[in-house]
């Protein structure tokens, strides 16, 4: 089997691991998951894949510091790549670290509108620890870069808010909810 394995194309290899782990996920057989990914990894070391499917089991499991670990090696084999920042992002905000998870969001960017998960989790953060100001830079270079004038709309609302500017975020939440008069999220918005 080793040498059949060998002969294999590193990624084939690596998507049977992966398929048999999350069979095993799928059937709640979490050990066996586990050790299938840790297995693949013996074979595979380092492959991203395998590293994000085992951080993301044991952050299902609820085992922060494992998670960390296979992030942390995720990110030292793997530095130019966004995602794993925002996993480890996500691990230090669970672990309520925030200033490490904001400094990882921040890193995981990749000024593309796949960054829109990682920007509400970022500029609710900085809203919440005071960095309204650069929250709402941030809000502006996204609405322009993305062309969404009214993306975040709640969420510069509230920085806004906090800055004292209270009739800007009435403002805001006016033209979007004139822009967007069927969004829900956006009529009932509270504070």
């Amino acid at each position: 089997m080793e040498s059949y394995i060998k002969q294999m194309p590193e990624m084939e290899v690596a998507r049977n691991y992966l398929a048999l782990s999350k069979e095993f996920q799928d059937l709640q057989l979490y050990r066996k998951a586990e050790k299938t990914l840790l297995l693949a990894l013996e074979k595979l070391p380092n492959h991203p894949f395998l590293l994000t499917r085992l951080t993301n089991l044991y952050l299902k499991l609820d085992m922060p510091e494992k998670a960390l670990n296979m992030t942390n090696r995720l990110i030292k084999f793997h530095p130019n790549l966004s995602f794993p920042y925002y996993l480890r992002g996500k691990i230090f905000e669970e672990m309520e670290d925030s200033r490490k998870a904001m400094y990882d969001y921040e890193k995981a960017l990749t000024e593309s509108k796949k960054d829109i998960h990682v920007l509400s989790r970022l500029i609710s953060l900085m809203i919440e620890y005071g960095r309204a100001e650069e929250a709402l830079g941030l809000i502006r270079d996204y609405q322009t870069l993305l062309m969404k004038p009214y993306m975040f709309a709640e969420l510069e609302a509230e920085a806004f808010l906090q800055l004292g500017k209270s009739a800007a975020a009435f403002n805001k939440m006016r033209d979007a909810i004139l822009n967007e008069p069927g969004n829900k999220r956006l009529v009932t918005w509270k504070r």
